[in-house]
């Protein structure tokens, strides 16, 4: 199963490409900030 979540550019830089699964509660409380950009990257997290 896949998910895809929304992070901000400036969190890009803490999290990795291949992200495990134990760590979507993280990813999943940091797509809920937004940045003053408004810009936005896509990451996807496979079970």
């Amino acid at each position: 199963m896949e998910q895809e979540y929304f992070i901000t550019q400036k969190e890009k830089h803490q999290l990795k490409v291949n992200v495990n699964f134990k760590h979507m509660k993280l990813i999943n409380k940091i797509a809920l900030n937004s940045d003053s950009e408004g810009q936005k990257l896509l990451i996807r997290c496979r079970r």
